[in-house]
C-alpha cells in the first residue's frame, strides 16, 4: 500500500487484487510449484481496452455521468509482520454510485476501498469539487460499504442508479470508474464469463462471484457493472495471473447487503454462517456404504462446529439431501437461476435469523428438519480485520515475537511464504482466537530458532493458550530457567527464560523495538481503571 507522496494527484489504490484468495484456489488446479506462482507482478504499463464505438450490442452508456463518484482516502496502515512500528500513512482511490435506499440517497463502494480510513472523500465524475464523505456500514464479509454525504449542494445533480438482477452468462457488461491513469470516468466493455464460489481477497469470506472480461485495473474497485443502465454488479477484484479475470459481486449480494445496511450498523449481521464441513459423495462405493439409493443424492456432514445451533439441529455423518426442497448433488452443488453453484448459496439467500427447511439421511432414514440460522459472517470477519484500523497486538519473549491469526497477517505471511500461509487458512476461518509464532528476533537465545515463523501457538508450560492474556500469564508466571513452548504438528520450542529484565530491553533495543507488548496488552494504570469503571 503506498504512501502519501508529493503527487496527490497520482491515482492509486490498495492493494486490492486477488493473488492472496484466488492463487490459493489456483493451487488446486495447477500441478506447478506453488511458489513458481508467488511472485509479486510488477504493474508495468497496461492499457486499457479500447474503446468501441457504441453498436446495438451494447446499450448506449449515456447519462450515468451523475451517479458515477470518485472517492478519495486517507488512511493509515500497520505492518502487521513488524506489530510494534508505528502506522504508515497512505493514500488511495477508488469508484463507487449512487442509490435510492429506504434512508435516502447512498454512495456503494467496496469495504476494501474505505478499510482503515481516516478521512473520505467524494466527487461527482463531471465535478471537481470534492465532498466529505461518512462510512455508515463496512460489510466485511461480502465487500461492500454504504457512503453518506451530508452537505446538500452534493445531491441536487447526483441520480441514483437501479439495481437489476444476476446476469447470466455471455451477457455484454459495461465496466465503470475511475482506473489508474487519470481522473476522468472511464467505460471498458466485456462479457460475463462464468459464475463460482471463491475467497474474497477482502475478508477471507467465500461468496458467488461471476467472472468478466472486461478490464479492471486499480482504481475502478466500487465501480459498478452495468446492463442497460441497471447495476448487475460491483467491480471488486481481479486475478493478476490470468488475462482478463476479473470478478463482479452479484446484484444478488449487493440487494442484500442494502438491505441490511438500511437497518443500521447496530442491526447489520451479514450473510448466515453455516458451520459444517462436507465431504462429496462421488465415488458409488461411498454412497452405498450411507445408505443412498439410487436417484438420490447429497453430501456427507464431515463435522460440525460445536456450540451453534447447527450444531443442535444436524448431526455429524448425517447425509445433507437438500435445502429449501432444492437437490444437492453429490459434489456439493445446486441448480441455481439455471446455474450450478455451491449449495451455499442457497444458505446465502437468506437473512440471519430467518428458518430454513433441510432434508437429512440419518442412519439410512429420511428426516425433514427445520434450522433458524442465528449466526451470521459478518461479526466473524470484522473480529479478523480489526475493524477500525486498530493497531495488531503482540508480546515478546526470550525473542519470540506472539501474535493474533487475523486477516491482515495472513494477507502480509501469504506475500511472504505463500505454502505457509495456505496452511494456516483453515485456521483462520474458525471462529476463535489463535496465537502464533509471528517471527524469531535473531540473537544469542534464539539461535537455531530464527527460521521459525507463522506456527500455530498451541500451549506455552503445559498451558493451552486462547489469547495474548493467557500467554502472557503462562510466559510471567514461569519461574522456572526456562520456558516450553508447543507449536502446531506437536512441534516443541525450549527457550532460555529472560528473567532478568535488563536483559529482555537490551534486546528490544537493538531492533528498536520501543515495549515488549502492544498498548492493549499494557497494565492499565489507577486513572484508566477508574474510568474504565464510569
Amino acid at each position: 500500500m503506498p504512501l502519501l507522496t508529493t503527487q496527490e494527484n497520482i491515482t492509486t489504490e490498495k492493494k486490492i487484487t486477488s493473488e492472496l484468495a484466488l492463487v490459493a484456489q489456483q493451487q488446486q488446479r495447477v500441478s506447478q510449484p506453488l511458489q513458481s506462482l508467488m511472485i509479486t507482478p510488477s504493474f508495468s504499463r497496461i492499457q486499457a481496452r479500447p474503446m468501441l464505438s457504441i453498436n446495438n450490442t451494447f446499450a448506449k452508456m449515456t447519462g450515468i455521468e451523475p451517479s458515477v463518484v470518485q472517492i478519495r482516502i486517507r488512511g493509515v496502515v500497520h505492518n502487521s509482520l513488524l506489530p510494534w512500528q508505528a502506522p504508515s500513512l497512505f493514500g488511495a482511490m477508488g469508484s463507487g454510485f449512487i442509490v435510492k435506499t429506504a434512508k435516502g440517497l447512498r454512495i456503494i463502494t467496496n469495504a476494501h476501498v474505505v478499510h482503515n480510513y481516516v478521512l473520505v472523500q467524494v466527487r461527482l465524475s463531471l465535478k471537481a469539487e470534492w465532498y466529505n464523505a461518512r462510512v455508515e456500514i463496512e460489510g466485511h464479509e461480502c465487500d461492500l460499504a454504504m457512503l453518506s454525504v451530508e452537505a446538500p449542494t452534493f445531491w441536487q445533480q447526483a441520480k441514483p442508479l437501479e439495481i437489476g438482477e444476476i446476469p447470466g452468462l455471455n451477457e455484454n457488461i459495461n465496466v465503470v470508474g475511475f482506473p489508474m491513469g487519470g481522473t476522468e470516468m472511464t467505460v471498458t466493455k466485456g462479457i460475463t464469463s462464468r459464475w463460482e464460489f471463491n475467497v474474497q481477497a477482502h475478508g477471507g469470506a467465500e461468496l458467488l462471484n461471476v467472472q468478466i472480461d472486461a478490464s479492471i485495473n486499480s482504481g475502478n474497485s466500487g465501480g459498478p457493472v452495468i446492463i442497460n443502465h441497471q447495476v448487475v454488479g460491483v467491480a471488486h477484484q481481479k486475478n493478476p495471473y490470468g488475462e482478463g479475470q476479473g470478478y463482479m459481486i452479484p446484484a444478488t449480494t449487493l440487494k442484500h447487503f442494502i438491505k441490511q445496511a438500511e437497518a443500521g450498523p447496530e442491526h447489520y449481521k451479514g450473510f448466515p454462517y453455516f458451520p459444517i464441513t462436507l465431504q462429496p459423495m462421488v465415488h458409488s462405493a461411498l454412497r452405498s456404504h450411507y445408505g443412498l439409493k439410487t436417484g438420490q443424492s447429497g453430501v456427507l456432514i464431515s463435522e460440525i462446529k460445536a456450540n451453534t445451533t447447527v450444531a443442535t439441529v444436524l448431526e455429524k455423518n448425517d447425509i445433507l439431501l437438500s435445502i429449501d426442497n432444492c437437490p444437492i448433488n453429490n459434489d456439493g452443488t445446486v441448480i441455481w437461476h439455471d446455474r450450478r453453484v455451491s449449495y451455499m448459496q442457497l444458505i446465502h439467500e437468506h437473512f440471519v435469523g430467518e428458518k430454513i427447511s433441510l432434508k437429512v439421511l440419518r442412519n439410512k432414514e429420511e428426516k425433514n428438519l427445520e434450522l433458524i440460522l442465528e449466526e451470521g459472517l459478518h461479526q466473524r470477519v470484522k473480529k479478523q480485520m480489526k475493524e477500525g484500523g486498530g493497531a495488531p497486538s503482540y508480546y515478546i519473549c526470550s525473542g519470540l515475537v506472539l501474535q493474533e491469526l487475523t486477516w491482515h497477517y495472513w494477507r502480509s505471511l501469504f506475500n511472504q511464504s505463500g505454502q505457509l500461509a495456505l496452511d494456516l487458512l483453515a485456521n483462520l476461518v474458525a471462529d476463535k482466537t489463535l496465537i502464533v509464532l509471528g517471527r524469531v528476533l535473531p540473537s544469542c537465545t534464539t539461535e537455531g530458532y530464527e527460521h521459525l515463523f507463522g506456527l500455530i501457538i498451541k500451549e506455552i508450560n503445559g498451558k493451552k493458550i486462547n489469547c495474548l492474556k493467557e500467554a502472557i500469564d503462562a510466559l510471567e508466571g514461569n519461574t522456572e530457567d526456562e520456558h516450553l513452548f508447543l507449536l502446531q504438528n506437536n512441534l516443541p520450542l525450549p527457550i532460555k527464560n529472560l528473567k532478568d529484565p535488563v536483559a529482555q530491553q537490551e534486546m528490544l533495543d537493538k531492533y528498536s523495538i520501543p515495549c515488549d507488548r502492544s498498548q492493549d496488552l499494557k497494565p492499565k494504570s489507577p486513572i484508566e481503571r477508574l474510568r474504565s469503571r464510569l
